[in-house]
């Protein structure tokens, strides 16, 4: 999981929802930026975002993004992952606010369903 979640040019193959992700900058072994194209749909509708994040590794447990630029006003997440005997379990938190006009239902919707695709 790890593997998957740090490789950042290959990230889109794994995430329905992404249309692009590339590694822009590593700027030591911990810190990244990274930038990502995503697709939402909601019924007809359909929306491309771009989104530029710095990404912290904090040993192989735990990714934290802080927003840099792009169709969001704010964009901050976390993902925490851990190994159990059964498995590995990830947990993914997100504040995100859009830039988009839709009414936030639908945002909310539109960023539950492309998570829930995703894990």
């Amino acid at each position: 999981a790890w593997d998957v979640l740090t490789d950042y040019n290959r990230l889109a193959e794994f995430v329905p929802a992404l249309e692009q992700s590339h590694l822009v900058e590593s700027l030591d072994d911990t810190t990244h930026i990274v930038e990502q194209i995503s697709i939402g749909r909601f019924a007809i509708f359909k929306k491309t975002s771009r989104v530029r994040f710095k990404s912290f590794h904090h040993g192989r447990t735990r990714i934290t993004t802080s927003f840099v630029s792009g169709d969001f006003h704010k964009h901050e997440s976390e993902w925490h992952v851990k190994r159990t005997e059964t498995g590995t379990n990830l947990n993914y938190l997100a504040v995100i606010r859009s830039t988009h006009r839709a009414p936030t239902w639908i945002v909310h919707r539109i960023v539950r369903r492309a998570m829930e695709e995703t894990l």
